[in-house]
Parts: C-alpha cells; sequence; structure tokens
C-alpha cells in the first residue's frame, strides 16, 4: 500500500493555473478556457489543453469525409492544403 496521501491543497494549487480566475457570476461573461496556454503556439496550446482536459480538438477524419460527403464541406475550402487544383478556380 502506498504512503503516499492525498494533498488536496497541492492538487487546486496545481489546477488553479488552467481555471478561470474569477468566482462565479450572475450573467455570462466570456472567458478563454486557454488563457493558460497562451504563451504557445495555437495548435501546441489546443493539443496540450486536449491532453490535460481530456477532450478533442479537432474532428476525426472520418467526421471530415462525412461532412464533406453531405457537402458541408466543399472541395474549395480544403483543395489549398492538399495540393490539388479545386474545379472553378
Amino acid at each position: 500500500m502506498s504512503s503516499k496521501r492525498f494533498d488536496e491543497a497541492q492538487v487546486l494549487e496545481e489546477l488553479k493555473h488552467y481555471l478561470p480566475s474569477q468566482t462565479p457570476l450572475k450573467d455570462f461573461i466570456h472567458h478563454n478556457s486557454l488563457h493558460a496556454f497562451q504563451q504557445l503556439k495555437f495548435y501546441d496550446a489546443i493539443f496540450k489543453a486536449a491532453k490535460n482536459f481530456g477532450f478533442q480538438v479537432t474532428l476525426q477524419l472520418t467526421e471530415f469525409r462525412e461532412l464533406y460527403a453531405k457537402g458541408r464541406i466543399r472541395e474549395k475550402g480544403f483543395g489549398p492544403y492538399t495540393g490539388r487544383k479545386c474545379a472553378g478556380k
């Protein structure tokens, strides 16, 4: 059995860097949930936040394909990133 004890104060001290530094508000006010990562480049920040917070920050390839098949994503929107020439250019 481990002799380590759960130290609530230490955990809260570590977590407060990632949490908003304001008390609950009566009215909605936007807070940048990536504030703790603002020193990083955008994609580095979102992927680090995803790892820390446990959420998905981009669509899966299958989701992109489904949206393309439904016409929600058009070839004109992604052609420049694939190196393909888009129709109508």
